[in-house]
């Protein structure tokens, strides 16, 4: 399987019964990923606007890849941990809770990736990016009640 790309590889795991992956959400987040750091030009309903906001917060946690050249020395083992990031940076960007945006540190961020990764399977992307990113927004929006007051 070497030489396909990543989302040919996992969807190829799957389909041997070695994980349990939505591949659609699967394919749609690395699709994702790729539109971020310039492997793809587009992707289907992100505006330029979006993509900036969004790499705007990537390089504030310190995480953005700036080339698809750079994306080629990550070994092949993290790349998943990359691409749950980013859209969970996606998805928060751009809900109601980017408001406490403003809030979210680069400790908090991992150690809520951290946290979620010893209770749910990555390879369970949705069930993992639906707890990552709720106990995020539940973080922020914490902070943001205690300096309320």
């Amino acid at each position: 399987m070497n030489g396909q790309p990543l989302d040919v590889q996992w969807t190829a795991q799957c389909s041997v019964g070695k994980c349990s992956v939505d591949n659609t959400t699967l394919h749609n987040i690395t699709l994702y990923y790729y539109y971020l750091i310039g492997k793809n030009e587009k992707f289907e309903s992100s505006t330029l606007e979006e993509k900036n906001i969004v790499v705007r917060i990537l390089k504030n946690l310190d995480i953005y890849i700036k080339s698809p050249e750079m994306d080629n020395i990550i070994p092949k083992e993290n790349r998943l941990d990359y691409i749950l990031q980013y859209w969970a940076v996606k998805e928060i960007s751009l809900s109601s809770s980017r408001v406490y945006l403003k809030y979210l540190t680069r400790e908090m961020f991992f150690e809520k990736y951290f946290k979620t990764c010893s209770y749910k399977n990555k390879n369970d992307t949705k069930n993992f990016l639906d707890y990552f990113i709720k106990t995020i927004k539940k973080e922020l929006q914490r902070i943001s009640e205690s300096k309320v007051i």
